[in-house]
């Protein structure tokens, strides 16, 4: 029977049952769970609009979009990237007491975003939608029962909010409910 001084998480056994291990030979891997690190692939381009001083908030998959999430501090971590995908990792620590996250779990993180200087333009989440290359798009009302589709370039999202670098004009009507409809409607898709 071995006891570990701390409680934790069997990560790796690095041996089996009879076999003979020199001393000083690692046994297995024990990891704690109080605190754990999250790391964030961000595409290279958009790291640089990240506020990398500022604590971003870690929400569960498959929760509510108003669940208020956990916060998580910037750590440094690791320089790691992933030349194939252009993306450059970034880390968090997040508090976890009770063990609710566990390592190698998957997660949403709400990144913060550097302060922009001036008026940001803004639309519903719910009014974007991806073309099957990752373009977005929204659809603007031209005629009471008339829709056109516009390209708009997402900056980030806040809340039910899509923060845009480009996009239609301010004080443009879009549609925020029944965007995907329309889109099915244009390209003959939907049930």
């Amino acid at each position: 029977v071995l006891r570990s001084p701390l409680a934790g998480v069997v990560s790796e056994v690095h041996v089996g049952a009879g076999q003979s291990v020199p001393a000083g030979a690692p046994l297995f891997l024990l990891l704690s769970a109080d605190r754990v690190w999250v790391r964030v692939p961000v595409y290279a381009g958009d790291v640089a609009t990240i506020d990398r001083r500022a604590t971003a908030r870690v929400v569960p998959l498959g929760s509510s979009t108003t669940e208020s999430g956990y916060p998580a501090r910037p750590v440094a971590g690791p320089p790691t990237a992933d030349p194939r995908s252009a993306s450059v990792d970034l880390y968090y620590e997040l508090g976890n007491p009770g063990g609710r996250f566990r390592p190698g779990e998957r997660v949403t993180m709400e990144l913060p975003l550097s302060a922009v200087g001036g008026p940001t333009l803004v639309v519903p989440w719910s009014a974007i939608v991806y073309d099957a290359n990752g373009g977005a798009w929204v659809y603007r009302q031209t005629d009471p029962v008339t829709f056109s589709r516009a390209r708009v370039a997402v900056r980030g999202i806040r809340g039910d909010w899509a923060l845009l670098d480009q996009g239609p004009a301010p004080g443009t009507r879009i549609v925020s409910i029944g965007a995907a409809e329309l889109f099915g409607t244009e390209f003959g898709a939907g049930k």
